[in-house]
């Protein structure tokens, strides 16, 4: 976690002030320490220089590690189909194996392939442009860049090396688990130093009200529940003038799949006019364009929750800024 965070850390519950207790640390990142909130007394350790901004109630809701509790309980239960399945040809086994063989060996070349398996080709086009546009719109940013929910990360794993930007890069998720596997491959690529990691909950950030330039989310707003309270947080803590950019899928409102979602409750970004409604309460201005629109369907084995029935989405970015303020 980069040292010079510091000064923009409040507790992500009361956002009162941050006592750092720093027990290790190089020439600029935090390795080991705790942080203790002098107003209600709660703790944020950081562990291995991945800092952990959760309460308490929140650090067992871990989809990642439960992921990752699956692989092992597979190996252990299943030793035979596991050694089938890994040691079988990539070409010769469904999509949905394909993608299971890339989990259980934690292997993110073989999750790329399998998701070329997975997907339409409308919908790899589609997401493609839309991530692409977020990187040319991050790429020469200088000051500090967060990002909400990276998952694995197909956005800085492929964005960080071509950074042209000098500033710090947050990549936050919800889940301790995938930021572990996150650390893990950029220490393996030599890009440790380029990205502070931490674990945080988008709707109760660690970050003081405008100490934010810049923030990105790729595909990370539909898989929170209540991402209108990201939406808010984001506009918190961005200064006055600051970008927020994200890529979004939309589909109409009488679809059979925007019903399933608004049923999971994750119907908040599945359709524009919920989005724009969602990015205008919260105060900001923004653009929603268009970059492609094409034909997607479910994905085997049921990887995917949706869609639950083939569909036409909408592929778009939504550029929003946070108006400056006049006295």
């Amino acid at each position: 976690m980069h040292s010079t965070l510091i000064p923009l850390l409040v507790c992500p519950i009361c956002h009162g002030e941050l006592e750092n207790h720093v027990i290790h640390k190089d020439e600029s990142h935090i390795i080991g320490g705790e942080f203790t909130c002098t107003n209600c007394g709660r703790n944020y350790p950081v562990d291995d220089s991945i800092g952990i901004f959760l309460a308490d109630t929140e650090k067992n809701r871990d989809f990642w590690k439960e992921q990752e509790d699956f692989a092992t309980r597979f190996r252990r239960q299943h030793p035979t189909k596991f050694f089938l399945l890994t040691k079988t040809f990539l070409g010769n086994i469904r999509p949905e194996h394909h993608f299971l063989k890339g989990l259980l060996l934690d292997d993110e070349e073989i999750l790329k392939r399998a998701t070329k398996r997975i997907y339409t080709k409308d919908y790899l086009q589609g997401y493609e442009k839309t991530k692409r546009a977020l990187w040319e719109e991050e790429k020469d940013k200088q000051g500090v860049t967060l990002e909400i929910a990276c998952g694995r990360d197909m956005f800085f794993k492929e964005f960080i090396r071509s950074r042209q930007g000098s500033g710090v890069y947050i990549a936050t998720d919800f889940s301790y688990t995938v930021l572990r596997s996150d650390l893990k491959w950029l220490r393996a690529n030599g890009l440790a130093e380029k990205v502070t990691l931490m674990a945080v909950d988008a709707k109760f950030m660690p970050f003081r009200d405008t100490s934010v330039p810049s923030m990105v989310s790729n595909i990370g707003l539909p898989n929170i529940r209540e991402g209108e309270k990201a939406v808010e947080e984001a506009f918190r803590i961005l200064v006055p003038g600051g970008v927020f950019i994200t890529n979004l899928m939309f589909t109409t409102e009488n679809t059979q799949n925007y019903a399933k979602a608004k049923e999971l409750g994750l119907h908040q970004f599945y359709i524009r006019q919920n989005a724009e409604e969602t990015f205008r309460k919260a105060g900001f201005t923004f653009t929603v364009n268009e970059l492609h629109r094409g034909w997607v369907c479910p994905t085997p084995g049921g990887i995917d929750l949706l869609p639950m029935v083939p569909d036409t989405y909408s592929f778009c970015v939504i550029n929003a800024t946070k108006p400056e303020r006049t006295k």
